[in-house]
């Protein structure tokens, strides 16, 4: 699976958790890449995503110029994670996210690692 950085003013959806002021990436999954014709001709390139979300604990990681992300999940639901569908054009690039050794289903970002 792939991980990306994703524009918010070009996502479909974006969660809740960021203020998505001017400037604000969000951080997803990569799952899948399709395209769709709607009844109107309009081709849609679309990508499905699971969401990553802010994880607490982030003082220390702070000090390291890394961020540290979790899943993200549904408000409404909980033990679900969040999956949306965004348009291809809002993906901005692909990251490397280093697995946490410590705490299954968590990830450090660090923006210098390309």
């Amino acid at each position: 699976m792939h991980h990306l950085r994703v524009h918010h003013r070009l996502a479909h959806f974006c969660p809740p958790f960021h203020s998505g002021g001017d400037g604000s990436t969000y951080f997803a999954q990569l799952r899948l890449i399709f395209s769709f014709q709607d009844m109107h001709r309009r081709r849609w390139e679309c990508a499905l995503v699971r969401w990553l979300d802010t994880a607490p604990g982030n003082s220390t990681v702070n000090e390291l110029r890394m961020q540290r992300l979790r899943w993200a999940q549904l408000p409404w639901r909980q033990g679900g994670g969040w999956f949306d569908v965004i348009s291809l054009s809002s993906i901005m690039r692909p990251v490397f996210l280093q697995p946490d050794p410590l705490v299954n289903g968590q990830f450090f970002f660090n923006d210098f690692v390309r």
